[in-house]
């Protein structure tokens, strides 16, 4: 934890194996993320504090976690060859399916209502990633919206009015955000950055601020000899 600023770092687990995904539930108690200190991803809780780490999940790959806005359920992505999205109370109890295809990556609307999530759908001509939007209640899908192809890194926000959904898209090899809007027109270009590439971001509560992932993959060329034999490979820089 830290503050916006970032000063006055604190770390607030060890060893718990935080991976795939980070939320804090908007009533500031607990904060859930995906952990495999168990062997495989399933959705852990903490108090804000780092007190208190209890497992809500024991399904098989089980990440991304989403707080709903009234604090009360755990949105998730299950699976990761066939993935739904599920939900779980807070507190713990039993999980509920909310998707009936496959939902990567949930995003929770502002006024709590509905989730958007992104899924590449295999019963296409040509499979295409695409946006979904569901109810709050699960069911069907409500909204579709085919993703540029020059989208790499897929993950979705909502717009703090909660009429877009928004994604970042690498136009000539740079990120920047872009916002779909609900009512199926054309997606604008929201942001200027010329640099990076965006892996995720999200906004503040009040709207006001946007935070960004960035990083830049760095490739070279390696020559590999076997046998004899030369073989030329390409790989990217950690």
């Amino acid at each position: 934890m830290t503050d916006t600023d970032g000063s006055n770092a604190k770390q607030l687990t060890t060893g718990a194996h935080a991976n795939r995904g980070l939320a804090v539930s908007p009533n500031g108690r607990y904060i859930f993320f995906a952990s495999d200190r168990g062997g495989r991803f399933n959705i852990w809780r903490v108090d804000a504090d780092g007190r208190n780490l209890k497992q809500l999940t024991s399904g098989d790959y089980e990440v991304f976690p989403q707080c709903t806005r009234d604090s009360t359920w755990v949105v998730y992505q299950r699976g990761i060859v066939e993935p739904r999205l599920w939900k779980v109370p807070v507190e713990g109890g039993a999980a509920v399916q909310l998707t009936e295809t496959r939902a990567v990556r949930p995003a929770i609307s502002p006024n709590g209502e509905l989730i958007a999530y992104h899924y590449l759908d295999p019963d296409m001509d040509k499979s295409q990633w695409s946006i979904g939007v569901v109810s709050i209640k699960g069911g069907a899908r409500l909204k579709r919206f085919d993703l540029p192809p020059t989208v790499s890194d897929r993950v979705v926000r909502w717009s703090p009015d909660g009429g877009s959904v928004a994604f970042p898209n690498s136009l000539n090899g740079l990120s920047d955000l872009w916002v779909q809007p609900l009512n199926g027109s054309p997606p604008k270009q929201l942001t200027h950055l010329k640099a990076e590439q965006i892996q995720t971001f999200e906004w503040s509560p009040d709207g006001h601020r946007l935070a960004l992932v960035r990083g830049v993959e760095t490739r070279d060329v390696v020559l590999i000899e076997t046998r004899g034999r030369q073989v030329g490979a390409t790989r990217p820089l950690q």
